[in-house]
């Protein structure tokens, strides 16, 4: 998601577990600046300066274009000025919540990530030399746990929440893993005023690894209040229309990495939590274009593959399958005949039931032609065809069609058994991939077939039954949103209702449950291509997401940003006249703090004092 200069700061009440008070957000930080030596909390009031050279990182929970996180190695801390007290603890009442999004390297030493030995309460949180949570009631208890934060590589979200005089509770990825009882309380008399990201106040106990949306609250945070999911609830992919749903998407993958995966790895590709170790793909890893030379895997590479792209501000996954190239001295492994990931949603949370009882799917995607792109298309080696060579790249573009018992370009499957495909497909398309074949004869989404109502392989293409389809062009780029639940009129297992470029309106079918299973033991989300008869091209600019089938609002019309219109100089001040609403803000200082100008509506007068004065519109 991209930063926008305008921050707003929306505030959510809702009910409590029985064992949690009401708690304020004291302090978030969120690091998606990108660049720059400073950071600012996401309420624009603190204002963080780096010591050393930590940098940021694209790398982050969520994964989402914009997304950012702060990278710190040794002598690296970012100090942080709280000069009104903002971090300040309920002195009757201290209890407080600590969470943050962290990946680092089993340290040699206790590794500090948040310090603050202020007035408002002296507390720290840490990790230890065994990945452990740690807290710190800086001169009371130094508090081990036994919270072990899994040491794989990835993103992991970790929590202390404080009951004062009774315990510590100790969250990994939103899940109580430890609890530990103290009966002792947090020091009131320090006079710091300044906290620290990624070291002690003096740049010991130094954090070294990535570090992302750093929260601190006073009171005692619910489980389900926590920030344990790696896409924030608000988030939505770059360019969508659709607002998200209400709780969130549960997974958003936005087209920007093209990792491939060590061989036998499991789910490390593409952003680092998608597979292709399944019988259904065959990608070496390389991606579109170069030279293309037969037999020599290594030096060249096989025609097709996958990679990021950006156009027009637009960053997508291209992926093609240029046929079978195994008959055109490209042999496996790999020949890039088929391209078939699949992300588990079952480490994720997902139901193993979650379609029947109700699943939302979004994409945006197109099928590319070569009047609509300047990236790269390699030429078809369509099946048995190798005596007429390769073909050229189809002007009208290169579809796909539904097969495999129920395997499409965007797929999901439900660990009970059951899964919905869903193909790009154009009239051209034939399901043997050779021209001479029975032809698709229309153009746009098209899905399992409707035939029946057991699980069955028979959903494809060229098996008997509907074929539901929702009619467009599908070489312009199109959103879709897609809710799946059990089919309530008895003609098939699931009732599919699909929702196009912002409209509220959907399509709805009756469609049959596939048989197709690539990734066994999970529900799971998959993109790509599993037949290696046909041939085909995708370019997928997003795909999430979300447990419940909810239906779509779109976003509202865009309103005028806050801009200042008139600077008018008088004898003793400025007039300051300002258009689209917002907040009149001042501060002595360009990075701040800044704050509110009471009851400042535009025009506003403002009184020249001190050396200079910097303003704002906040909304």
């Amino acid at each position: 998601m991209q930063k926008q200069i305008l921050r707003f700061l929306v505030l959510i009440c809702s009910g409590l577990a029985a064992n949690s008070v009401s708690a304020q957000t004291l302090m978030e930080f969120n690091f998606n600046e990108g660049t720059g030596s400073t950071v600012t909390s996401s309420e624009g009031k603190l204002v963080g300066t780096f010591v050393g050279t930590p940098t940021f990182s694209s790398d982050s929970p969520s994964g989402l274009e914009g997304d950012f996180s702060m990278q710190f190695a040794t002598g690296q801390r970012v100090t942080v000025p709280d000069p009104t007290k903002l971090l300040a603890l309920d002195t009757a009442n201290p209890h407080f919540t600590i969470q943050a999004w962290v990946k680092f390297a089993t340290p040699t030493g206790r590794s500090v990530f948040f310090y603050n030995n202020g007035p408002g309460g002296a507390v720290s949180a840490s990790v230890f030399t065994d990945r452990t949570a740690y807290v710190t009631t800086l001169g009371v208890k130094d508090q081990q746990s036994s919270a072990t934060i899994p040491d794989d590589g990835k993103w992991h979200h970790m929590a202390v929440v404080h009951e004062a005089k009774k315990e510590f509770r100790f969250y990994i990825d939103g899940q109580l893993a430890d609890t530990v009882a103290y009966t002792g309380s947090t020091i009131f008399t320090r006079t710091n005023q300044v906290f620290y990201i990624g070291a002690e106040h003096n740049g010991g106990l130094q954090y070294v690894g990535l570090l992302d949306r750093l929260r601190y609250s006073k009171g005692m945070l619910a489980p389900e209040q926590l920030d344990s999911k790696a896409t924030p609830a608000g988030a939505r992919p770059k360019g969508a229309v659709y607002l998200p749903p209400k709780s969130g998407w549960a997974y958003i993958f936005e087209g920007n990495k093209d990792t491939a995966g060590d061989d036998g790895s499991g789910y490390t590709s593409l952003d680092g939590t998608w597979s292709h170790d399944n019988g259904s793909d065959t990608w070496d890893g390389s991606k579109i274009g170069g030279d293309l030379l037969a037999d020599a895997f290594g030096v060249g590479n096989a025609p097709g593959g996958v990679m990021s792209l950006t156009e027009g501000g637009v960053t997508f996954l291209r992926m093609q399958d240029t046929g079978n190239p195994t008959g055109y001295q490209f042999p496996d492994p790999y020949s890039n005949r088929k391209l078939f990931f699949g992300h588990d949603i079952t480490a994720e949370g997902a139901p193993d039931t979650f379609l029947d009882d109700g699943v939302t799917l979004t994409f945006r995607a197109r099928i590319p032609t070569p009047k609509k792109t300047t990236g790269p298309l390699d030429q078809l080696h369509r099946d048995g065809q190798a005596a007429a060579g390769p073909q050229p790249y189809p002007e009208a573009g290169d579809g796909y069609l539904v097969s495999d018992g129920g395997k499409g370009n965007v797929t999901i499957k439900q660990l009970a058994g059951g899964a919905v495909a869903f193909a790009l497909t154009l009239p051209d398309d034939t399901f043997g991939g050779a021209p001479t074949g029975t032809k698709a004869a229309v153009a746009g989404l098209t899905m399992n077939r409707l035939n029946g109502t057991a699980i069955t392989a028979a959903v494809d293409f060229d098996d008997p039954g509907e074929l539901p389809t929702v009619k467009l062009d599908p070489t312009d780029w199109h959103e879709f949103w897609i809710t799946i639940k059990a089919d309530p009129t008895g003609a098939g297992n699931y009732q599919v209702a699909v929702y196009v470029d912002g409209s509220t309106q959907p399509s709805t079918f009756s469609v049959t449950a596939g048989d197709g299973n690539d990734f066994t033991g999970v529900s799971y989300l998959s993109i790509g291509g599993s037949r290696t008869a046909e041939n085909w091209a995708l370019d997928l600019d997003f795909v999430g997401y979300a447990v419940g089938a909810e239906t779509p609002s779109a976003s509202p019309p865009p309103t005028e940003a806050p801009k200042f219109s008139s600077i008018a100089r008088q004898a003793t001040g400025l007039v300051l006249t300002w258009t689209g609403g917002g907040t009149l803000q001042v501060a002595d200082n360009v990075q701040g703090p800044y704050a509110d100008v009471t009851g400042a509506t535009s025009p506003q007068t403002v009184t020249l004092s001190g050396a200079q004065k910097f303003y704002r519109i906040k909304r």
